[in-house]
């Protein structure tokens, strides 16, 4: 991830609406493509396309984010004419042509200038204001083991409550500073 994340750095990928990282170089199983590329999408807060040159394609793994203003990036880069993809909504295997690059990236540039990847909302499952219930957040946490395949962690929304540092037992090795 390191390496991948300096790459990313030195390139400014992440000024793009679109995050577009050729890893050829650095991973190797391909296998762990398509969990790179969700790590990255939930981390840059943006859709990622991890690409591997093959010939003279550059093909691997797509992954969006959560409440993506782009609701089928699938459907985006196949209606583009400049892609093959594979597979789910938001995420999928995808394949392109190297000589395509800078026209995929003009592109998507344009068709994505309105969209703001900033400014993504949640429906919450439960929100509490004022007042704090640490026994029903501790009851739903203890329930994690259902999450996957479609059903995703719990969203809590906790509005103007203050918790002092005291108060605050941690489950797991997180560790506060």
């Amino acid at each position: 991830m390191e390496r991948i994340k300096e790459k990313i750095k030195d390139k400014s990928s992440d000024k793009h609406k679109i995050l577009i990282v050729n890893t050829s170089e650095i991973i190797e199983h391909n296998g762990l493509n398509g969990l790179v590329a969700m790590k990255l999408a939930r981390e840059y807060n943006r859709p990622v396309l991890m690409v591997k040159l093959i010939g003279d394609k550059l093909k691997s793994s797509a992954g969006n984010i959560n409440n993506s203003p782009v609701e089928d990036l699938n459907k985006l880069l196949t209606n583009t004419g400049k892609f093959i993809c594979r597979g789910h909504a938001n995420a999928f295997g995808v394949e392109f042509n190297v000589a395509d690059a800078k026209d995929i990236f003009n592109i998507l540039e344009a068709e994505l200038i309105n969209v703001n990847f900033e400014d993504v909302e949640y429906e919450v499952d439960f929100q509490w204001t004022n007042v704090l219930n640490p026994t029903v957040i501790h009851n739903l946490g203890l329930s994690k083991d259902i999450w996957c395949n479609g059903i995703d962690e719990l969203l809590i929304h906790l509005k103007d409550i203050v918790v002092r540092k005291e108060n605050l037992k941690l489950i797991g090795s997180t560790v506060i500073h």
